[in-house]
Order: C-alpha cells, then structure tokens, then sequence
C-alpha cells in the first residue's frame, strides 16, 4: 500500500485512529512525537477495511502529493487477488484522478444501498450513513467486499453533536479493529510523510506485550514492536523507495498507542471482537496496575511505559463503570478532594432559565463514587439538557506527565424523567442547557425555567451576587465541606478551591469588582454588558497548555485562585487574567498571524487603566523594557517576521495608537467588523492587516499608512489609496524605516 508512496496530503486538519486488534495494520503516520496513526488497514470479517481520518476521494486531495498513488494502493489491496476488480463509489463523482492507476470508480447515486451486489471494493465519500445504510455496508463486508473510507472524527462528531464512537461511521467499523479518536493529526506543509514503514508500536494490542517485555526486563524479540525497524530487503517490496527509518522512540510510541486502545477499545458486549485485547489489558491490569494513580505530588509520566498505559486503563475501566457498580476513583481523594463521609447527602431544587446557555452552577458537589439522581419535568426530557460533574474540563492525555487522571469531568443528557448518575472522581455538580434550546427561549419573548431536583449531593460553598446573604456566607455557606467553591455573578464565575474563601468575608465587593471588569472587557469590544452567559474561570492542578489559557472555562493553575478571590491583589492588576479574558474577545478578522498574543493584550492594558487606575509597564510584568526590544529590532532592519514572533514589541505599535487617539476607534472598528456581511469579510494575512489599517486609520481620521510602514508591517498600493487623503500621523520619535531595508512582506514568523 505504501509502493511509490513518499507522501499524502492532509486536508484540513485530519483526526487520529486508535488500533485495537493485532490484525490491525498502522499505514500513515502523523508528525507528533510520539506519532498518532492517521490511515490504517484491517481485515474485517471476510472483507477489508481502510480507514483515513478525513475525506480523500476528492480530486483536488487526489493531486496533492502521492496521495492519489496511495489511495490507489489501497484500492487494489481491499480488492485481494482479483486483477480487474469492480470498484464503486457513494456519495460522490468517481475520482478522476484515479484513472491513470486504473481505478475507474462507477458512480451509484442516490440509490447505492441496492447496486452492491456486483461490486468489489466500495469507496464510501461520505460519513453521515443511516442505520440502514450501515447495515448495507456491513453485508457487503460480510461477504468479502473491500470498503475505503474516510471522515474527520473530531469534526464529525462535533456537526452530529455526539460523541466520537457513536458517529455512523464509528459504528460501522467498530469490528475492524481500528477506532476513530477525537484527536487533532499534527501536519507537516500541508501533509504526511509516508516514506518509512510504521513500526507494530502503533498498534494498541501489540503494544501491551511488548511494553510488559520491557518493564520485566525480558529479551525484546527481532520482531517485537519495540525492535528496532530492521533493514528491507533488497527487492522485498518492488517499487519501494522508503529511506532510512524515521527516528522515533518505540517504547513511547507503544505507550501512547497503548493508551489511545484503552480510550477507544468499544465494549466487548457490544463488539465481541475486542474481548480478546480487552482480557488482556484486564489480566495485565490485575498483574501490574496496583498503586499506578497520578498524584500532584507523584505524578505518571510517558516514561513509566507499561505504568503509564495500565494507569490509562485503570482510568477507563472507572469512566466505563455502570452507576450501580461504580466506586470512587483512588486518586480523588488526592485531587479534586474527598468529601467527608459524615457530610450531610442533600435533595435540592434548582430553578433552571432556558434562556442561558451552558452551566449551570448548583452549589452542590457529588461525593467521588457517590450517585446522585436527577429529576426533571417529563416534558423536558427530550429538550437535550445534561448534568456535569466536575468543572475541570481540561483533557491532558497529551501531557508527558499526569498529575491527575486526564479526564475528571463527565456529564450525561438528561433524556428522562429521572437520571441517576455516578462520577468516579466526583466534583461540583451543573446543569447544562444547549444552545438551541437557549435561542428558542429567546425567540419565544418569554423566560422559561425548567425545575430540576438533584438529590444525594452535598452543599458547596457558594456566592451568588444579588441573591446570597452576607451573613449567611460568614456564618455558613463558606464552611460548608466540599472541596471546591464558586463566586458568582451573573457575568462571570469563578471556581477555586473551597480553602481560598474560608477566610473570605466580603464575596460581594470582590464579585462587584469582577463585574466591573466584565463590563470594561464588553465596553472596548463594543457589545452589550449583559452577557448571554457568564465567563468562566476553573483553577486547575494541571491544565492542558500553558499557564493559563482562554475558553470556556478560561483555564488557571491553582495559585492564580489566590488573587481571583482576593480583591486588594485584583485591584492592583493582573496581567494573565485579564489577557485571557482578552482572548475570549478576540476575532480572526482583526487578529492576524502574529497578533494571536497581541490583540488580546488591548484588554490587558484596558483593565489596568479603566478598573486599576494603573498604566502598562512592559518591565514590571517581565515582558522586557521598551527601548531595549525597539533597539533591537530597528538594528535588524525591523523585519516583519520579527515583529510577528515578539508579542511585546508589536504591542507597543498598537500602545503607539492608543496613546494618541484614545480606545474610541478601536471600539469603532470592532463595531465595523461585527456588522461586515460575510462576503467582505478579510480572507488571508495581507488582506486582514490592509482592512485593519485602512478601517484604525478612519476611526483615527489619519493615515496610518505611513506608521505601518515605518514599524515594518505590510500594506499593499491598493490598501494606501484608500486612505491617501487623510492627514498623516506619525508618532513623535518613530522614524522611516530604512529605504536599503529589504521590503516588508508576508511570511511565516520567526521563532525566537
């Protein structure tokens, strides 16, 4: 399948696949180390399958690289030994760029459950199959046929709104062997190498073995999966041109392979198939995986091996526990926290309004292993709301190390009348609605609520601006036994340890502070105060990426939580809170490449002036001194790939902006950008920043053409015309750039 093969493209941003049967053969994989598999062949049944993690079968995919040379490849391997196989293709034209391989795929249009019967080898160009479809499919293999298919799991699974394993075509090739993943493929230009033969490390199955070799010191065998790839013959495999092995380390490739089987291995009662590699992991588990749970103060890291994987395992044997059978997981107690056992179990009533999307704080916690029974209206069963348990949404399978079991939230839709439910590491407890139910509330003018009851869960201690009284706070809801807490408004909520407010004695005037930061945040950016929902802030022992990061929930560590809820160190500035609140308020039509970690920035400095009384001094937040990083980059010759790479120094360009005209053009501009149609909408980097300068350069009534060009940012003729009869700014001090400069043009930016 690989003859002739050096590379494939990658359209888009293709998802990974997990290996789960011995049979299972890893083809292509992709640039992360360790590398995930991104195509896979298997036998199923009589028949064969090959898997891709996104479409291939269009021509344009079809031209790029050797990609239809592969595609190919495949083709005539699914059909087995026949020399002129009938190949058939649905939900698509037959690929032209097949033809020069002698793949001439017949169309069968709309009706191509029932064309079949005479085919070889189906190419299946579309992922959304109804059940009967994948039951057609599944005949087809049954009795020998050959399927090539492809789909983008993670994109798949977020346009059906379900998850991963229960797409159509999850379900369809749950037998083969070979698991679609939610995982994002790491591209290099665009495609994949496919010039060195995957090792057996990508297969989960193989994988276990060879990594419980290796933990007991035993021999690794010339053909173990943790070998070294051995030579090819000289005329093994005719056609080949592979090059030297790509150099990737085997045993932690094994680990992650063995961890992604143990996520996406389906259910034996459901696919009998994976009974043998689910027994075992099972026996493996009973024999080594004792006293493996990551600790923040023990944490597993990639390099345990067979530890790693069976700690994986052990994790997804809990997430798969049945309520009735379900305990707490032996790492809770250690993070989120355990709740004492003498802690009154409580039923309470919450009002929900259908008009908010998302969470929905309870202010209740779910003891570790404790179920909890949810009731709602009949009526409101099939609305598609959820329970949450645990807002520590952050997934860290990726990490090199584990602190805590990787995922530790989990929720389940609320589809009857009553739900019991059982988190293993427990956590505060929410109700989420789904937009679409948020925006028919809307529409309807009125402000439905749904009456949820929740019983078995304890109280937590929680704020509520407006509704929770100052003295029972004091004298009550901050004692109470849960291991997390919140403060709340209705414009944010912010989730911390419940050790961070036992001393806290007045929640309103911190909380009353946070909102004036919510709304200075909605004022730059030129939208309303009140929010359709509240920002989230979760603090976390591990989180997935950097210190802090942006989202829903904006991400912390858990020493940001001290100056969250203390409000002398909130009134006094604080840089990372506030830009990552930035980032949740940025837009791709004004952030171009470069400025991700610079626009954010404008409510970094805006909070600090606006609700601080403070000004931004790049020394004092470690983001180095002003003339230093100027000097330095007009000694360069003030290239744009410079001023791309160094957040801080192109900051000062738009502080430069700021300082003359004020923050009233920039709300301007963003105010622009919102109503813009969508066929005006900039499209690529050049576009993006000649937009940005003509539309700032309007709402400044100046020409700022001149100031890009003497920072070194690149305009076009077309975008100067439209401002050429505005008077020009230039800031006092800031000089041409070098005329012997090497023009300012749009590449990749440098890395420092």
């Amino acid at each position: 399948m690989l003859a002739s093969v050096h590379r494939i493209a990658a359209p888009g941003t293709p998802g990974t696949l997990a290996l789960w049967s011995p049979d299972a053969i890893p083809l292509v994989l992709d640039g992360s180390n360790p590398p995930s598999v991104v195509a896979a062949a298997s036998p199923m049944g009589k028949g064969r399958v090959v898997l891709l993690t996104h479409s291939y079968l269009d021509d344009r995919v079809l031209a790029a690289d050797d990609t239809a040379r592969f595609i190919a490849n495949c083709i005539w391997w699914l059909a087995g030994a026949k020399d002129a196989p009938k190949v058939v293709i649905a939900g698509a034209p037959s690929p032209r760029r097949l033809k020069p391989a002698g793949i001439d795929a017949k169309s069968l249009g709309s009706d191509w459950t029932s064309r079949l019967d005479d085919a070889d080898v189906l190419l299946l160009a579309t992922a959304n199959l109804s059940d009967d479809e994948i039951a057609a499919v599944r005949r087809f293999i049954a009795r020998g046929g050959g399927v090539l298919a492809g789909m983008c799991p993670w994109g798949t699974a977020q346009v059906r709104r379900e998850p991963v394993d229960r797409t159509p075509l999850a379900r369809l090739f749950a037998p083969s062997g070979i698991a679609f993943t939610d995982g994002y493929a790491r591209t290099d230009r665009g495609g994949f190498d496919a010039c060195t033969l995957p090792t057996p490390s990508s297969n989960g199955a193989l994988a276990f073995d060879a990594l419980e070799d290796f933990a007991l010191g035993r021999a690794v065998p010339r053909d173990s999966p943790l070998a070294p790839p051995q030579p090819l013959e000289p005329d093994a495999h005719a056609g080949h041109d592979h090059g030297p092995p790509r150099k990737v380390d085997e045993t932690q490739t094994a680990v992650h392979a063995a961890t992604e089987v143990v996520r996406w291995i389906p259910d034996w009662n459901e696919v009998p198939e994976a009974q043998r590699t689910m027994s075992r992991i099972e026996s493996l588990r009973s024999t080594h995986s004792r006293g493996i749970v990551p600790r923040p103060e023990s944490p597993i890291q990639r390099q345990d091996g067979l530890g790693r994987a069976l700690a994986a395992a052990e994790i997804a044997a809990f997430a798969r526990m049945q309520p009735a059978a379900a305990r707490a997981y032996p790492g809770a107690r250690d993070y989120p926290g355990e709740v004492a056992r003498d802690t009154p179990r409580i039923e309470r009533e919450c009002r929900v309004p259908l008009a908010v999307p998302r969470w929905h704080s309870t202010g209740l916690y779910a003891p570790a292993g404790g179920p909890i029974r949810i009731s709602i209206p009949p009526d409101a069963s099939g609305a598609g709301l959820a329970v949450r348990i645990g807002p520590h949404t952050d997934s860290l399978w990726h990490l090199d190390s584990w602190q805590r079991a990787p995922d530790i939230s989990l929720a389940w839709t609320l589809d009857s009348a009553q739900t019991d439910v059982v988190s293993p590491y427990g956590g505060l407890v929410y109700i989420e609605v789904p937009e679409r139910i948020a925006i028919e509330a809307r529409r309807s003018g009125e402000s439905p609520t749904v009456l949820v009851t929740i019983a078995g869960a304890v109280e937590a201690p929680y704020f509520k601006l407006g509704v929770t009284s100052a003295d029972e706070w004091r004298s009550r809801i901050r004692t109470l036994g849960a291991p997390w807490a919140e403060l709340a408004t209705d414009k944010v909520v912010l989730t911390v340890p419940a050790s961070e407010v036992r001393e806290l004695d007045d929640p309103a005037a911190l909380m009353a502070f946070w909102d004036s930061l919510i709304d200075a945040a909605s004022d730059l950016r030129g939208i309303p105060r009140d929010r359709p929902f509240p920002h989230r802030y979760v603090a976390d022992v591990q989180i997935s990426a950097g210190y802090m990061h942006a989202g829903y929930p904006i991400m912390t560590h858990l020493d940001a939580s001290i100056p969250m809820t203390r409000l002398d160190q909130m009134r006094k500035g604080q840089w990372g809170l506030f830009h990552e609140l930035g980032h949740n308020h940025q837009d791709s039509m004004w952030t171009f490449e470069g400025t991700g970690e610079v626009t954010c920035n404008l409510w970094s400095i805006y909070l600090l002036e606006t609700c601080c009384g403070t000004t931004w001094e790049p020394g004092n937040e470690g983001h180095g001194n002003r003339e230093r990083r100027w000097a330095e980059y007009d000694a360069d010759g003030r290239p744009f790939g410079k001023w791309q790479s160094d957040p801080f120094l192109a900051l000062q360009m738009y502080e430069q902006v700021k300082n003359r005209f004020g923050w009233q053009p920039f709300t301007a501009v963003f105010r622009e950008y919102d109503r813009l149609p969508r066929d005006q909408r900039p499209k690529g980097t050049q576009e993006q920043i000649d937009q940005w300068m003509v539309r700032l350069s309007r709402a400044c009534s100046h020409s700022l053409a001149p100031f890009f060009d003497a920072w070194g940012v690149p305009i076009t003729d077309g975008a100067r015309a439209e401002v050429k009869d505005l008077p020009v700014w230039m800031p006092e001090g800031l000089t041409p750039r070098d005329a012997s400069a090497p023009p300012a043009t749009i590449g990749r930016p440098r890395r420092g």
